[in-house]
């Protein structure tokens, strides 16, 4: 991955004056509500022609120390009962895909994490909670665990 030269000054610049923004677009598998942008920033951003609406978000990524899928954790502050209801009210978990970017270079795309699966959602009267993971492709079935001799004989030689 090949970071721009204002991203990698910003890192190693204690004092580079730069803001780090996240962009996150909620997505309907299914078409259920239509996609929400929004970026974890004091006031509404444009990037690559796409507004996203200022809301107050924290975004903690997982470690890939484990035997596990990598995790995420997002955190909506100021909640609403509003927002509240919109995610009791969704069926299928929606994807969530992240971008991070800088705040004056917002049509630069630093990093990128797509196809992340909501899989648990809590609240209090403070926060949302979400936690992400990617799909669990190597824990998939494959068609060897799917086929079996009875049913399918011509395909064990059967």
């Amino acid at each position: 991955m090949a970071f721009s030269n204002e991203f990698r000054e910003h890192i190693f610049n204690q004092n580079s004056g730069q803001a780090e923004i996240w962009l996150l677009r909620l997505i309907s598998p299914n078409g259920e509500f239509p996609t929400v942008f929004l970026c974890g920033n004091n006031e509404d951003l444009t990037s690559n022609s796409q507004v996203y609406t200022a809301f107050p978000f924290l975004v903690v990524v997982g470690d890939e120390t484990s035997n596990e899928p990598s995790q995420f954790a997002i955190e909506f502050d100021n909640v609403s009962l509003a927002l509240v209801d919109e995610f009791r009210s969704i069926v299928n978990p929606p994807i969530v895909e992240l971008d991070l970017v800088l705040g004056d270079f917002p049509d630069v795309v630093e990093v990128q994490f797509k196809d992340l699966k909501v899989v648990n959602i809590s609240y209090d009267s403070l926060k949302i909670s979400a936690t992400l993971i990617y799909e669990d492709i190597l824990n998939a079935l494959v068609p060897s665990y799917l086929y079996k001799g009875d049913t399918f004989r011509g395909l064990f030689g059967g």
